[in-house]
């Protein structure tokens, strides 16, 4: 498994961290579909064995599960138990991809919790009261909005958006979190409210880094205009098929 556990006197503890291609990223409504659907719960997670493929955890997705039911906390946690993980570093300002601190909380969490299930529900109800990653967003969002009230920025960034060279082979998170807010800027009538805050915050970095990444339908929509090159690894909730096709998604990547 990519984030591996030894047993220390009956406690499994988490010591390594290991990169299995494809890596995957689940938006949070993908982790709430599997939980509804057992038949897709067990494909999926037949899928993530073998040593084959790793799910991308981060930071957002936890705090975000946090905000749900716990019920659907409970069974999230057990669908995470069961599939082979990482904690990805979503923040677009960060080089690297692996959430130290986060490794560091799960390790700690780990010395008085020895099952791997609870282990997970822990670490999210934490971070689901995350001052620090609340400010982080609020912090993103005033500065958004400071863009937006700034002319000369607000023009800045959309020439940015605008002149961007489609045919681009590599990107960094930054760069593309840049020419996104370009992109929303541009558009008069897309107002950029807490949830789109959180969803830039924490996409860029998948796009740049996974294999295969789900996301809303109108961010897949600003993917295919601005970097063309990469929509063949987004996966958007279509027409209630989103599941599905990341299902076909994953197993052509295993077939390949």
């Amino acid at each position: 498994m990519p984030l591996r556990f030894r047993k220390e006197n009956s406690i499994y503890l988490p010591y390594k961290q290991e990169i299995i291609r494809p890596l995957v990223y689940f938006d949070t409504w993908v982790f709430h579909e599997i939980i509804r659907d057992n038949n897709a719960k067990k494909q999926i997670t037949g899928l993530f064995h073998d040593d084959f493929g790793t799910l991308c955890l981060s930071e957002m997705d936890i705090f975000e599960i946090a905000q749900g039911s716990r019920k659907d906390i409970c069974e999230i946690a057990e669908f995470i138990s069961h599939i082979p993980f990482v904690l990805f570093d979503d923040n677009p300002l960060n080089d690297s991809i692996i959430d130290i601190k986060l490794l560091d909380l799960l390790h700690k969490c780990n010395l008085y919790i020895d099952n791997k299930n609870e282990l997970i529900k822990t670490l999210i109800a934490l971070k689901g009261k995350s001052d620090k990653l609340t400010k982080a967003i609020d912090y993103f969002l005033l500065f958004i909005n400071k863009i937006k009230a700034n002319q000369s920025t607000r023009k800045q960034m959309i020439n940015a958006y605008k002149r961007h060279n489609k045919n681009e082979v590599k990107y960094t998170a930054e760069e593309i979190s840049n020419i996104w807010f370009g992109y929303v800027l541009n558009k008069n009538k897309m107002l950029i409210n807490d949830h789109d805050a959180r969803d830039i915050w924490h996409l860029c970095k998948p796009i740049v880094h996974c294999d295969v990444v789900t996301m809303e339908k109108r961010w897949k929509a600003f993917i295919d205009e601005t970097f063309p090159i990469l929509s063949d690894k987004i996966i958007t909730d279509k027409d209630g098929l989103g599941i599905q096709l990341l299902i076909k998604k994953i197993q052509k990547y295993k077939s390949d």
